[in-house]
């Protein structure tokens, strides 16, 4: 379970007003809110993502994925840094977890990540790329 001090989760997710909505709809004394499916550490990450954002929805990431590296796909360069810090657990689990809060930015700057790790590769490639234990989060491309 992972309680978030609402005022900071509602500040933050202005981006997705929809689901915090949904959230609290008929409990307006509520002060903190529970994401059973998102782990505290991957919603720490997202909350970041959604304060960083202030409420303003990035520019949508051109498809098909052009480069291997981020910072030539996103606009701005903290969601590349943000993404690239991650290890590739961190990036399934942020995935699924902007899936789950719907947050679709977010959720298409993780597939954007995964692409880029399997961009020109075989089908053995990818498996093996996929089917790794997780690694230490990139340095540079």
């Amino acid at each position: 379970l992972s309680p978030v001090c609402l005022g900071s989760l509602r500040r933050a997710a202005s981006i997705n007003a929809e689901y915090m909505g949904s959230i609290i709809e008929g409990d307006s004394d509520v002060s903190r809110i529970e994401i059973k499916k998102v782990q505290g550490d991957i919603l720490e990450l997202i909350v970041s993502y959604l304060k960083h954002h202030k409420g303003k929805v990035p520019q949508e990431i051109a498809k098909p994925i052009r480069s291997v590296k981020m910072e030539k796909i996103v606009e701005d360069e903290w969601d590349a840094k943000f993404i690239n810090g991650l290890s590739k657990k961190s990036v399934f689990q942020i995935i699924l977890g902007a899936n789950y809060m719907d947050i679709k930015s977010l959720l298409h700057l993780g597939c954007a990540k995964i692409a880029t790790l399997i961009k020109g590769k075989s089908p053995e490639e990818i498996k093996k790329i996929l089917s790794e234990e997780d690694d230490v989060p990139e340095e540079k491309q």
